[in-house]
């Protein structure tokens, strides 16, 4: 016969069970998301983004300044997809690990030597870093690497 206090462990270790699997699975529901060119669209894009997620960005002008602090967040270009930053600090700055920037026009940063306004900013958060495939445009610097490890920069034209 059982006990009392095994039959209310079961309903606990049920419930355990479920919420570990919902964790494990959660991590795995990466999305890729289309960002219309225009407006603060890819800032507010890059705010909800999750761990793993694809933002691309069509063809037009995006604004810039953008920070990117996701692990993992991928931004992907359509041909003509261009990210301005007016002239004004950075077009975009990574904070995170794993983030990849490809296929893309960077523009516009600052003129700040100081502040290392920059077409690609990437801290040494930025670990596994990959930077492919852009072209660089009136930038103070194309790709500043502030001491992160293992970073690809490849295939840019600067």
């Amino acid at each position: 016969m059982k006990r009392r206090q095994d039959l209310i462990r079961l309903p606990a270790t049920g419930v355990l069970v479920a919420a570990c699997c919902l964790l494990i699975t959660s991590g795995l529901a990466a999305g890729e998301f289309t960002i219309e060119p225009g407006g603060k669209r890819l800032a507010e894009a890059l705010a909800t983004a999750g761990p793993g997620d694809t933002l691309m960005l069509r063809t037009g002008v995006h604004a810039g300044n953008l920070v990117v602090a996701t692990p993992g967040l991928t931004l992907d270009g359509e041909p003509g997809a261009v990210v301005d930053a007016e002239g004004s600090g950075r077009v975009i700055t990574v904070f995170a690990a794993n983030v990849t920037v490809r296929g893309l026009t960077l523009r516009n940063s600052g003129t700040d030597f100081t502040e290392v306004d920059s077409g690609v900013f990437v801290d040494k958060t930025g670990d596994g870093a990959l930077i492919v495939d852009n072209q660089f445009e009136g930038n103070l610097f194309g790709v500043y690497l502030h001491g992160p490890d293992n970073v690809v920069v490849r295939g840019n034209k600067i």
